[in-house]
């Protein structure tokens, strides 16, 4: 028994230390396309390469909308959502 729970410990830790590890990846990634794009361009790119919307303001999401590539935003950020789950729980 001792053994199994130590086994499922290390199993959830290792989990636990990836997603930090991952989040700390999407973080410096982050930060490297502020580095080089312009506020307008690191918007778009952090919200299709990591699911950030939050630089991406209310005119430029209304022209995306009308362009009909909303969606494009929405699932760039399930599938972070995906990548993250399965990384924790696998």
């Amino acid at each position: 028994m001792q053994v199994r729970l130590n086994l499922y410990a290390s199993k959830h830790l290792a989990n636990s230390l990836c997603c930090v590890a991952l989040i700390n990846c999407v973080g410096r990634l982050g930060e490297r396309l502020a580095v080089y794009l312009s506020p307008e361009q690191e918007g778009i790119a952090r919200a299709l390469i990591i699911g950030d919307q939050s630089g991406i303001d209310d005119a430029l999401r209304e022209s995306i909308a009308n362009a009909g590539l909303a969606h494009v935003l929405a699932i760039s950020g399930l599938h972070l959502t995906l990548v993250v789950g399965s990384v924790f729980f696998f």
